[in-house]
């Protein structure tokens, strides 16, 4: 039986020997594919409208520096399904139609629509009040911001200082003392921001009819 066995196996061999030699192989291929991509992410606003109620023309000067209205909170919060370092930008909808003066000039300043006669109501400005708590995944981090024409990550000034936040920068959370190291990965990063709003000179204003103010503005969320 062993003999047997053993001649079996070795014509099984020869025989694949021969036919290898004789005939082309025939193949195919299979590829490998898929793609690596970053978490998702969503970013949410908490007010859809902010309203700033009725103003009426006694309540204006002529001095833009003494037409601020009172600070509206909005909070940003973009949430990511994995630790992820994201950022945000924010775009005006209505540029072109700014006005009014924080004594920053329009740097900082988004439009509120053109109102009778085609005049600019005044303008507003996105910012964060001193002492503000940002916070990454629950805990307290450092608001940081960076200009995207090659400017590195550092610790925000825009509680105290208009930045052109209008077009250039860059605004995220780090964790704190590390805000060089840009945007930290977390899953929930939150940012309490104020909207402040400034009317051009009452003399500029057109009251002849009632006009809504019609500001608006989109924040676009990044990740790296």
């Amino acid at each position: 039986m062993r003999n047997k066995f053993g001649y079996v196996g070795s014509s099984a061999f020869a025989a694949l020997l021969v036919s290898g030699a004789a005939h082309a192989a025939i193949s195919a291929n299979v590829a490998i594919t898929g793609s690596i991509v970053p978490s998702p992410c969503s970013v949410s606003v908490d007010k859809a409208t902010v309203n700033v109620g009725n103003i009426k023309q006694e309540t204006l000067t002529d001095d833009p520096l003494k037409n601020h209205l009172q600070d509206q909170p909005v909070t940003i919060t973009y949430t990511c399904a994995a630790a992820t370092q994201a950022y945000v930008k924010f775009i005006d909808n209505r540029a072109g139609s700014e006005g009014g003066d924080f004594g920053s000039g329009k740097l900082s300043m988004f439009g509120l629509g053109l109102g009778n006669k085609g005049k600019a109501f005044g303008g507003y400005q996105i910012s964060q009040v001193v002492g503000a708590k940002n916070t990454i995944d629950g805990v307290t981090g450092s608001l940081i911001d960076a200009n995207p024409v090659g400017a590195a990550w550092a610790k925000s000034a825009l509680a105290t200082i208009p930045l052109n936040i209008k077009s250039k920068n860059w605004f995220s959370v780090s964790a704190v003392g590390s805000e060089t190291a840009g945007p930290a990965k977390a899953m929930t990063t939150v940012m309490p921001m104020v909207i402040q709003v400034g009317l051009n000179a009452k003399s500029t204003i057109d009251f002849s009819a009632a006009t809504a103010l019609d500001g608006q503005f989109t924040v676009e969320l990044y990740t790296l």
